[in-house]
């Protein structure tokens, strides 16, 4: 055994992966995506486009921004953002962030 992975004599493996991250292969390319709990687990929802905002009626806990171009979410009242890179990944995200009021899908690779 090493770290997560067992290796078996006949030159099988097996990985140990935490249940939530197998959860983010749900957020495919393109998108960006939150769950409604920690780690990517929970009920999943997403969003698309490119160069344009648009407005949440989502809970979610942890995000992924699975898209090339950067994407800018802002808190429940927009008075305060925070930006995720491309391919920017989040398994836990500050309160202000769980009721979100909208997020701006950029069309360059920052926010």
């Amino acid at each position: 055994m090493a770290g997560n992975e067992v290796r078996y004599r006949d030159g099988t493996t097996f990985v140990a992966v935490e249940a939530g991250v197998l959860s983010l292969s749900q957020c495919t390319s393109g998108r960006f995506c939150g769950w409604s709990s920690s780690n990517y687990t929970g009920s999943f929802v997403y969003t698309t486009g490119t160069g344009i905002t648009r407005s949440l009626s989502w809970t979610a806990r942890s995000y992924s921004n699975n898209r090339s171009q950067g994407a800018r979410l802002y808190n429940s009242t927009s008075s305060a953002s925070t930006c995720f890179a491309p391919g920017e990944s989040r398994a836990t995200i500050g309160s202000s962030y769980y009721n979100p009021a909208k997020v701006f899908l950029s069309s360059s690779s920052s926010c």
